[in-house]
């Protein structure tokens, strides 16, 4: 064979093997965006199928997967609009720990505590701040809230559960202490939540009947946390008594309080210690707010 022949073979045969290469190339360079802001968006995002449920995004952004992505988190997220074919309650669960997780580290409340409660729509979970600022899960459950829904503006008897960033005040309840850290407080026969103007949204022992809550009428108040919603300074009728306790028997909603299933609840306060803060909100993109 001739050494033009050959030099040619050779030349053909770099070219052919270069093919395959530059096709992972172009296959990788088209691979749709499912990661933003840091977050893995792959458990409920698919951009084909999220592309032919809104054709009109298609027309907005073209082929840029980026800004298609963007959409979705920013807006179709938020809705819980389904994103992927796959994408489960669990999916959506996977995601929104991992959104908490990062939204924590922004928070004013992570700068003043190492523990914090997120309450977000009927999920609670409690999360502890790591050496490296880090946040990571340690309890997760359903739980319920008030019967109006949450709400920015909270006032006595609106039923609603007021929502923000609130201290944890203390531990309390018409049981034994469970194994709790925090400061326990014991339920009395004279134990009140008070209504009273002069003591408004404060405990008070009285041997004469007050307005307000008579904490050992309450089963549910077997074990409890007292939030600090309207705490400093007081205001008169803008809410009182709001607290996590354990379930009523035969409704999860509430005045305004958070409530979970007994057992959760005693294992919620032995994971607890003092310093502890309630995020409370109807989003998980809310967290960061506070």
């Amino acid at each position: 064979m001739s050494r033009k022949v050959l030099s040619t073979v050779a030349l053909m045969l770099g070219i052919l093997s270069t093919i395959p290469a530059c096709a992972a190339d172009v296959k990788a360079a088209e691979k749709p965006e499912v990661v933003y802001a840091g977050i893995d968006y792959s458990p409920v995002y698919d951009y084909e199928y999220y592309i032919s449920r809104h054709p009109r995004l298609k027309e907005k952004y073209g082929s840029n997967t980026k800004k298609a992505l963007r959409h979705y988190v920013l807006y179709g997220y938020p809705k819980g609009e389904k994103g992927s074919w796959s994408a489960t309650s669990a999916a959506f669960a996977k995601v929104r720990k991992e959104r908490i997780a990062r939204f924590l580290k922004k928070t004013k409340t992570g700068k003043l505590t190492s523990q914090i409660i997120v309450v977000c729509d009927h999920e609670l979970s409690l999360w502890n701040r790591k050496a490296d600022g880090s946040w990571k899960r340690k309890l997760r459950a359903y739980c319920g809230y008030g019967k109006n829904g949450m709400s920015e503006n909270h006032v006595e008897g609106d039923k609603t559960t007021p929502i923000g960033s609130f201290p944890i005040m203390h531990a309390f309840g018409n049981a034994e202490n469970p194994g709790t850290q925090m400061q326990w407080r014991d339920i009395t026969p004279y134990s009140y939540w008070s209504e009273e103007r002069d003591t408004y949204n404060t405990w008070v022992e009285s041997r004469e009947w007050m307005s307000g809550e008579h904490l050992a009428d309450y089963p549910m108040y077997a074990y409890a946390m007292a939030v600090g919603y309207n705490v400093d300074p007081i205001v008169y009728n803008k809410g009182s008594a709001i607290f996590v306790h354990c379930k009523s028997e035969d409704r999860w909603y509430t005045g305004g309080c958070v409530s979970l299933r007994t057992n959760v609840m005693m294992k919620l306060l032995r994971f607890c210690k003092d310093g502890t803060y309630i995020i409370m909100v109807k989003r998980d993109s809310d967290v960061k707010k506070y």
